[in-house]
């Protein structure tokens, strides 16, 4: 009966939007940010080659949720790429 009730309460648990759970959302939030940062310094220009190729690749495998995480991280490649430097930012 626990085992049964633990996987309904596990489905309805998976099934609820991540607004719902705002501190593991910002969580998350936060490591995307992270591993975009990481990316762009680690392959410079080719950064959002390297996103888009990965995303790709978890597409083509059939991991879907793979490939929204990296296409996530790729959107905030972008934003970091389309900042102004932080020295243009203090004039």
């Amino acid at each position: 009966m626990i085992a049964i009730g633990a996987e309904i309460w596990l489905g309805f648990i998976t099934r609820l939007p991540l607004a719902s759970f705002p501190a593991y959302r910002m969580s998350m939030i936060r490591e995307i940010w992270a591993c975009a940062n990481q990316i762009l310094s680690q392959y410079g220009d080719a950064a959002t080659l390297h996103a888009a190729q990965r995303a790709e690749e978890l597409l083509v495998n059939g991991d879907i949720e793979g490939q929204r995480t990296w296409l996530r991280i790729l959107a905030r490649i972008n934003a970091l790429e389309a900042a102004p430097p932080p020295s243009a930012q203090l004039n």
